[in-house]
């Protein structure tokens, strides 16, 4: 009773599962993010990252891309410093997902090959089939 210690990084992927159902349901993830945020210590940082990293997506479907692209980096950074690859890799995505919808498709089509690389050497296939089919949906021109 009373264990907090996997609230952060439960809500922060709970958050993800709600955004993937579509802009309808952002607000929703926005206040799981923020629970997420609110709740993660400092030295925590991969529910860090990956609020940030959906939350920088969020960001750029409503066109907000230059706060979008700050934030993004930041969770890629963040994710950097750990060893999570799973998650580092995610944290590339939605960095691709948002350079893309800022317009720079050749420095999304590079964080999203680094986040392939990053899935494959953790095993992790469902994150490589999501890398591939963005990669074969946005290749740059």
């Amino acid at each position: 009773m009373g264990e907090r210690r996997f609230l952060p990084s439960t809500a922060a992927e709970l958050a993800r599962a709600i955004a993937a159902q579509g802009p309808s349901r952002y607000d929703e993830a926005i206040e799981l993010l923020d629970l997420s945020r609110e709740a993660a210590a400092d030295e925590d940082l991969s529910p860090q990252a990956v609020s940030q990293g959906l939350y920088a997506r969020i960001l750029a479907d409503r066109g907000r891309h230059r706060e979008a692209m700050e934030l993004a980096r930041s969770a890629a950074a963040l994710a950097g410093q750990t060893d999570l690859l799973s998650e580092h890799a995610d944290t590339l995505l939605e960095l691709a997902h948002v350079l893309a919808a800022a317009g720079d498709v050749s420095e999304a089509h590079s964080a999203a090959t680094e986040a392939l690389d990053l899935y494959q050497r953790k095993g992790n296939l469902p994150g490589a089939r999501a890398s591939l089919r963005y990669l074969s949906q946005s290749a740059p021109t």
